[in-house]
């Protein structure tokens, strides 16, 4: 995505990226390896209305594992609950709802939650992380067993692009 940036740049002043480039990102890379597809909007059910009108970002599988992503745009504590909300979609029952009714070729043996996020700030990079930082959002929002990790994506008129990433297995 770096290299990419040098010739086009997918935003204005301080939009950022929007958090389908996260994904298609991420899911694009995933599907160079063999065997593997992955899906944008994943529909789940929705019990309330009971329909299929609920969707996950998207579904990175191949024959061992299955990843579910959501992805945001990180920038302040509205952000930050909405992530929370996003982990707790991907809970267990929506998403072996989701292999169960959908998979073709079985369920794989490894399934994942990933959230990505995007931030421009280095301070939410810290809040991430769990480190000290001058952020005050509520640093219980993520579960503690989310692996936690940050990469620098590329520098852009004098700012640090972020991403922010975080995963636990959900089987």
């Amino acid at each position: 995505f770096a290299k990419e940036l040098k010739y086009f740049y997918p935003a204005h002043g301080s939009n950022g990226f929007n958090e389908r480039n996260l994904t298609y990102q991420f899911a694009k890379e995933f599907s160079r390896r063999p065997q593997s597809c992955a899906f944008m909007e994943v529909p789940y059910h929705n019990p309330a209305l009971n329909k299929y009108n609920k969707r996950i970002d998207c579904l990175a599988t191949d024959p061992r594992s299955a990843i579910f992503v959501e992805s945001k745009r990180l920038y302040n504590s509205i952000k930050a609950s909405e992530i929370a909300l996003d982990i707790e979609r991907l809970s267990k029952g929506n998403t072996s709802a989701i292999l169960d009714k959908l998979s073709l070729r079985g369920v794989p043996q490894n399934v994942y939650m990933l959230v990505l996020a995007e931030t421009w700030q280095p301070s939410v990079v810290s809040w991430w992380l769990g480190e000290k930082t001058r952020i005050t959002w509520d640093k219980n929002l993520l579960p503690t067993d989310l692996t936690r990790k940050s990469i620098e994506v590329s520098k852009y008129c004098e700012k640090t692009l972020y991403w922010l990433y975080g995963y636990k297995r959900i089987n």
